[in-house]
């Protein structure tokens, strides 16, 4: 296969993956937009399936909360001090890094948490949830995620390998969602509680 067919595939590829991860995003998003208030308990779920809740919402004491601390909930972030257990800890850059290792062990802070948060939308943060949500496609795509997140969250780039070059294009992405639906990257002076709902 030639350099140029390779090349135009892995865009496609990257141009459909991205589609659906933001198709995703935005489905979810006006889920909890419509169907789930603050001040409204979430309806129980027979599959359990796991859900995205805003950072107001009552319930979020009782779940997992990503990049971002809260007093009462579980938490994976990266954020210095925080009670994120050790086998998670010890290979995280990124949120995201501890999130997908977590998922990876089948650890029980995400076998036992059906409800998930953050307090603001960032790629770490996006990442991080996203993970959650989508399990198995973490899974299959875990090297490329770790690197979108520490790309996104740090700016940190290395290209020599070909799955960090289809990470920056998804951050390039990310941060034009960012931009339009959010605010400019980086240029939140402080988390917003309320930026996720």
């Amino acid at each position: 296969m030639s350099f140029d067919r390779l090349a135009t595939l892995s865009l496609l590829t990257i141009s459909i993956l991205s589609a659906i991860i933001f198709l995703i995003w935005r489905f979810k998003l006006k889920l909890c937009r419509r169907g789930v208030r603050n001040d409204q308990t979430l309806p129980e779920s027979p599959d359990l399936a796991p859900k995205f809740i805003p950072f107001k919402h009552e319930l979020v004491g009782k779940g997992l909360v990503v990049d971002c601390t809260h007093p009462t909930a579980d938490q994976i972030t990266h954020h210095k001090s925080q009670q994120v257990p050790l086998e998670l800890k010890e290979s995280m850059m990124s949120s995201s890094d501890g999130v997908l290792t977590a998922i990876k062990l089948n650890h029980p802070l995400i076998t036992k948490n059906n409800y998930i948060s953050t307090n603001h939308f960032d790629i770490d943060s996006f990442v991080s949830v996203w993970s959650y949500l989508n399990r198995d496609l973490a899974i299959k795509f875990d090297q490329v995620l770790r690197e979108v997140a520490r790309i996104g969250d740090f700016r940190e780039l290395r290209l020599e390998e070909s799955f960090q070059l289809k990470a920056l294009k998804l951050c390039c992405w990310l941060n034009t969602v960012e931009k339009k639906n959010f605010y400019e990257p980086f240029e939140s002076s402080t988390e917003k509680d309320d930026s996720v709902e």
